[in-house]
C-alpha cells in the first residue's frame, strides 16, 4: 500500500495515473469504476471517488435547491459495485459527496451539517 500524502488533481483520465501523481479525485461510473480502479491501483494511486458526480445539475430541483431524491438515484447505480477490497487496500479513500454547500449553489437554501451526515450514512450503506 502507497504510504504519504496523495499528490493529483480532480478528474485525471487513466492514462495520467502514476508517475507524478498518486491521488486524485474521480467522477466514476457503473459501467466502468472497477476498471478505473484497478488502474489507479496498479499505478500505487490513492483516489477520492464522486459517486453522485460533481455536476449538481444531476441532483438540483427546478428551482436549483438541492435533490436529496435526485443525488440517492445517481449513488443507488452503484449498489452491485463491491468497493471492499478497494477500500481495504486504500485505493479509495472516501466519496466525495457533495461540492458546495452553501446557500449561494442549492437555490437559497444551504445544504446543513446534520443532512451532511445523513448522507454519509446513505453513502456507506
Amino acid at each position: 500500500m502507497a504510504v504519504g500524502l496523495p499528490f493529483g488533481a480532480f478528474g485525471l483520465q487513466v492514462e495520467q495515473f502514476g508517475g507524478l501523481f498518486t491521488g486524485a479525485e474521480l467522477t466514476v461510473s457503473p459501467g466502468s469504476v472497477v476498471e478505473v480502479l484497478e488502474a489507479a491501483r496498479a499505478n500505487g494511486m490513492r483516489v477520492t471517488i464522486s459517486l453522485a458526480g460533481l455536476s449538481k445539475s444531476n441532483y438540483q430541483n427546478p428551482d436549483e435547491t438541492f435533490s436529496r431524491g435526485s443525488w440517492e438515484a445517481r449513488l443507488d447505480r452503484f449498489v452491485g459495485v463491491d468497493f471492499s477490497e478497494f477500500v481495504a487496500d486504500g485505493t479509495v479513500l472516501g466519496n466525495l459527496l457533495i461540492d458546495d454547500l452553501g446557500d449561494q449553489h442549492w437555490g437559497g437554501v444551504p445544504i446543513s451539517n446534520a443532512e451532511l451526515d445523513d448522507m454519509a450514512r446513505y453513502s456507506k450503506r
